[in-house]
Formats: structure tokens, C-alpha cells, sequence
């Protein structure tokens, strides 16, 4: 090894650490009116006067959002109003800026 110098094992690992993309994944506000966007996404729905609904949106048909809960092992699809929904959180992941 030369003084100085690092072997190339371990300006290569460097490299391949610093080409690594991060991502964050958190629950986010979202409006009602924008909910068809976030289909196939994680969502956290609390409808008036109902226990929150979390799961996966299977999609928006005809005022009624479709949510699939996996329940004990098995899967249950509730149908939420969308004019009874109080609040809508959608699971977002972003990338972080790397760290210098």
C-alpha cells in the first residue's frame, strides 16, 4: 500500500455507498378529491363515527373508496363513503438528498 493511497477494494465500496439512493416512506395528508391518485397505495382512512381503516386501496368506484385489510392472516375489503371520510393519509416514499 502506498502512503496516502487506499486500496481499490475500498475507494470502490465508497463509491458504491455514496451511489446509494435513500428513501423515506411516511404517511401523509392527502385531500379527499385526490384520493384516485393513490390507488394500490398504503392508506390510513378515518370515515365519521367508524374505526380507522388501514390497507390498501383497491380503487374508487362510485363514491365508495375500497380498502383491503389484512386481517388475522386472512383479507377483508371494506367500502368507505368518501363524503364520511374525516381524514386520508397515503403512505409517500421520497428520496433523500444525499449526505455529504
Amino acid at each position: 500500500m502506498i502512503l496516502g493511497r487506499q486500496p481499490a477494494a475500498v475507494e470502490e465500496q465508497k463509491q458504491a455507498t455514496a451511489s446509494r439512493i435513500m428513501v423515506q416512506r411516511k404517511y401523509e395528508r392527502v385531500a379527499v378529491a385526490n384520493i384516485g391518485r393513490f390507488v394500490d397505495h398504503q392508506v390510513q382512512i378515518k370515515p365519521a363515527g367508524q374505526p380507522l381503516r388501514v390497507g390498501r386501496l383497491k380503487g374508487v368506484r362510485d363514491g365508495e373508496a375500497e380498502v383491503e385489510q389484512t386481517l388475522h392472516g386472512g383479507k377483508f375489503t371494506v367500502y368507505v363513503p368518501l363524503r364520511q371520510i374525516e381524514s386520508l393519509q397515503a403512505l409517500v416514499q421520497r428520496e433523500l438528498p444525499p449526505s455529504q
